[in-house]
């Protein structure tokens, strides 16, 4: 150690020294007691204005997320509302409504021969009579997709009932025909199941080929005619349906709801329109029906169903 120069511990203990005096100096100086008494105040006021301007903040945050999830919210929901729904399961895109005119004839039990038509429709719940002509109003119900089907109808005859021997008739006798752009003409004969009504050309009544579909675009209507004719002695319970294709699986609309009718071949009591005079005859239906013919038609009738290209029976499923 060079002669004159302090200690380190002698050095230390002067800078604390130096340190204490000042503090204690401030402490009794006035103005020095008061700038930092300032100083703190300011600081403290300086605390309270960050925290102030944080919370505004943290609002205007909160203030701006919710705004941004109520622009997100009204998107979605106007995109969920130009988006078509979701289909249901098994969803028909077909509706369809039947159109059955009056009946012009009804046979009935003799015992009430000399009521009127309407009334037996009415009140005789084993009356029946012919229906020689259906027509059906379909319609697409898809939104996007396109809906194809059968150049044929499907009749399902779900019952079958022998013609009983006590009867009458009443028979109007003048009917109109008239082609439609979907005509078709099927046969029924006494068995139940699956029966086809193919396409026919209006203006000829012959089978029309060459067609393998007809397709429905979205929410387009379309209309069909249906004439049948009947195996005579048989009371037949069907309904009608259209083998269609949908998003690639085959099934059946059924349209309306199930159908009564049937034609007598026997000699029994007949009246006109006017039902008061009834005269023994036979059912003015069964005039243009040979039995050896119906079977015939029936049988080409299934051919030209099975024939399709694009539609046959061996794709639906037995009911």
């Amino acid at each position: 150690m060079e002669d004159g120069a302090p200690p380190p511990a002698e050095s230390a203990a002067s800078t604390g020294s130096k340190i204490r005096s000042f503090i204690e100096m401030c402490g009794r100086h006035p103005l020095a007691t008061g700038i930092f008494a300032l100083i703190g105040i300011f600081g403290l006021g300086f605390s309270f204005f960050t925290f102030a301007v944080d919370q505004m903040d943290a609002v205007k945050d909160a203030e701006t997320t919710q705004t941004m999830q109520a622009s997100m919210d009204r998107v979605e929901n106007t995109v969920g509302a130009l988006a078509p729904a979701a289909e249901p399961e098994q969803f028909d895109p077909i509706s369809s409504h039947a159109e059955v005119n009056s009946l012009d004839n009804v046979v009935f039990p003799r015992e009430h021969m000399g009521k009127s038509l309407e009334w037996i429709e009415a009140n005789v719940p084993a009356a029946f009579g012919e229906i020689p002509v259906l027509g059906f109003s379909v319609k697409s119900m898809a939104d996007s997709e396109y809906v194809q089907f059968a150049p044929y109808l499907v009749v399902d005859v779900l019952r079958i009932e022998p013609i009983g021997g006590n009867i009458a008739a009443i028979y109007h006798g003048e009917r109109g025909d008239g082609g439609e752009l979907r005509h078709f003409a099927g046969v029924l004969l006494p068995q139940t199941g699956y029966q086809f009504a193919p396409l026919i050309d209006s203006a000829t009544g012959e089978l029309r080929s060459g067609i393998d579909y007809f397709r429905l675009a979205p929410k387009e209507p379309e209309e069909l005619r249906l004439d049948l004719s009947y195996s005579p002695d048989f009371v037949y319970t069907f309904r009608v349906g259209i083998h269609f294709r949908y998003k690639g699986a085959d099934r059946i609309h059924w349209m309306g709801n199930t159908f009564r009718s049937g034609i007598p071949s026997r000699v029994l009591p007949l009246a006109g329109f006017e039902n008061t005079d009834f005269k023994p005859a036979v059912h003015p239906s069964m005039e243009w029906l040979e039995p050896a013919r119906l079977r015939a038609r029936a049988a080409s009738d299934r051919a030209a169903a099975d024939a399709g290209a694009v539609f046959t029976p061996r794709r639906l499923a037995s009911r």
